[in-house]
């Protein structure tokens, strides 16, 4: 058998006549048996009309595994122990016996199938493969055709096309330089405004595609909206930039809708990418924090007793004031009168107006709680020790009091501030009774 192989492992050739590979390429086997071909092929001869691409036994076994597979590679020393396909193929990624005619014997040429062929003689170039024409009396590649890129010699065109076979200036934008983009097998250059090929002279070589939602503005992809960002990014001077996990202006995580969020109003504080309220001062006046959300003070709960005005946290009512009325703690049955000024009178069209209700601005200088319903004989009882009314049929502790006085009415309210703990809201005189 080894008188039978040339030195490269590839069957010696007769003229006229080239014997099978299958014949010979056993490599674990003791010997080599015609009869039984591995691949199925004739062990006989055949003549120069079976040299057509794929049809050629040499080229059809070699590079295969005795299960009739190419032997795929991805560098080239993934084919070095592949006796007849010694070379990989990167288009292909499968170990092959040449690529150009330089990796073959002085008398082969590299076939279209990339192994090694004799120089096919030819009387017409009806003879030969589709890209070789007949000169000479043999089979000669057609100029600016190719099979690999070592058949490319121009400068201009040094890529062979494998769709095509042609030499091409460029197959891939990476042949081109910066700025360029290679298409229809020609570099081409960026555009500024193209957002399919948006670069300038001096970006990579193959551009860059606008994602949708953004455009291409003097070379560069640039955001037009938080949409066009996707997730977890918002859209700020034409640029995209990722949500922030503290920043309460652009809160987020890599899984937020595009824009992120804005922490404000019940949420105003970002922390993990998540807004929520972490203390009252969070929620500003008005507001206390509850289960991470800002919640706003009542006009009747005690314990989160405001207006829209108070203080961060709102007031809590409790002991004497444990009962909330328009948003202030008031002793039970009381309102709260914050200080204002307000319009007492009433307007000069008012039916059944009386002439001394003529309209004037009055200033409350300091708050003061005021009882919502008419003291009670009970409890003027209880702070007086006694009861002034005359009807004693009627003297039950939840009518109202009578045959009281305004001075009675004004030290009334002033021993009630003095038992609550409060300044009394009258100064009492010889002459006059003033508001303290």
């Amino acid at each position: 058998m080894s008188d039978e192989l040339s030195a490269r492992g590839r069957p010696p050739q007769v003229p006229g006549r080239f014997v099978s590979l299958s014949v010979c390429l056993c490599v674990i086997a003791a010997a080599c048996s015609t009869a039984s071909p591995p691949h199925g092929h004739d062990a006989g001869v055949f003549d120069a009309g079976d040299w057509d691409a794929g049809r050629v036994d040499a080229g059809s076994d070699a590079g295969m595994t005795d299960g009739g597979v190419r032997v795929s590679c991805s560098v080239p020393a993934d084919c070095s122990d592949v006796l007849a396909a010694p070379v990989c193929d990167p288009a292909s990624k499968t170990c092959v016996e040449c690529l150009t005619d330089s990796q073959c014997p002085a008398s082969e040429v590299c076939g279209h199938d990339m192994f090694c062929r004799g120089t096919k003689p030819c009387a017409t170039s009806e003879d030969c493969e589709p890209i070789y024409s007949c000169g000479g009396g043999t089979c000669n590649l057609d100029p600016g055709r190719c099979q690999a890129d070592g058949d490319c010699k121009s400068p201009s065109e040094p890529r062979c096309d494998s769709q095509t076979l042609t030499c091409v200036q460029c197959v891939v934008s990476a042949d081109c330089g910066d700025g360029q983009y290679c298409a229809a097998d020609a570099c081409q250059a960026c555009s500024e405004d193209d957002p399919n090929h948006c670069g300038t002279p001096s970006s990579v070589p193959g551009c860059a595609v606008c994602s949708d939602g953004t455009t291409c503005s003097n070379g560069s992809c640039v955001c037009t909206s938080d949409a066009s960002c996707g997730d977890g990014q918002y859209c700020s001077e034409g640029a995209c930039h990722p949500c922030s996990s503290t920043d309460a202006d652009h809160c987020g995580t890599t899984t937020s809708p595009p824009g992120c969020m804005v922490c404000m109003g019940l949420t105003p504080t970002c922390s993990d990418g998540t807004c929520f309220c972490a203390s009252d001062a969070d929620c500003g006046p008005g507001r206390y924090c509850s289960g991470g959300a800002c919640q706003s003070c009542s006009q009747t709960d005690p314990n989160h007793c405001g207006t829209a005005t108070s203080a961060a946290g709102c007031s809590v009512c409790s002991g004497e004031t444990r009962s909330c009325t328009l948003g202030y703690c008031t002793p039970p049955g009381f309102a709260y009168i914050p200080p204002d000024t307000f319009t007492m009178g009433s307007p000069p069209d008012e039916p059944g107006r009386y002439g001394d209700e003529t309209q004037h601005q009055v200033t409350i200088s300091h708050a003061f709680y005021m009882e919502v319903a008419d003291v009670t004989q009970g409890e003027w009882q209880a702070v007086m020790g006694a009861n002034p009314s005359w009807v004693v049929e009627r003297r039950e502790d939840d009518c109202p009091v009578e045959m009281v006085s305004w001075w009675d009415a004004v030290n009334y309210a002033n021993t009630l501030s003095e038992r609550s703990g409060l300044p009394d809201c009258y100064g009492c005189g010889y002459s006059e009774t003033t508001w303290r």
